[in-house]
């Protein structure tokens, strides 16, 4: 069976063939995106945290937003955890806010700014920015680490 999938901007060709139990899956991204990231059986593409910028100290702890260099697509799901604590499922991706937050990262290949927003942080904490597909699939609760960020 092959499916067709719009996925953060990039068109992939997931192709699936079951024998034995096993699933195999293959990708072809578009020319000037960045590399994805695999994982048994589909491939998660690369999401950049840009606000606040990764291994940061004295992050703001007000409500605010996370800013990624991405698409906006709602198949992934943004988790926040705290270094001692549960994580905190955010949502999926949706408009950046205007202005931007600063200081941002700069980007390190052509996207649209994204975010996905939270709610008051404790303070003097060391957060961990991860997402994951919202559907597990082939790749269970794998997830990609985008960074991390400590608050005042």
């Amino acid at each position: 069976m092959t499916i067709l999938l719009r996925s953060l901007g990039r068109t992939s060709a997931l192709v699936f063939a079951a024998a034995a139990g096993a699933v195999a899956c293959s990708s072809q991204p578009e020319s000037g995106d960045p590399p994805p990231h695999a994982c048994a059986g589909i491939v998660i593409p690369a999401e950049q945290l840009l606000y606040p910028i990764p291994n940061a100290t004295g992050a703001p702890t007000a409500a605010a937003s996370l800013v990624f260099n991405g698409s906006l697509d709602d198949a992934f799901l943004v988790v926040l955890t705290p270094a001692s604590g549960a994580p905190l499922s955010l949502g999926t991706f949706e408009a950046a806010p205007s202005p931007l937050p600063s200081p941002m990262a700069t980007p390190q290949f052509a996207g649209t700014r994204v975010s996905t927003p939270y709610a008051q942080l404790a303070s003097a904490t060391t957060y961990s920015v991860s997402y994951r597909l919202r559907q597990s699939g082939a790749c269970g609760d794998d997830s990609e680490i985008a960074g991390e960020f400590t608050t005042q």
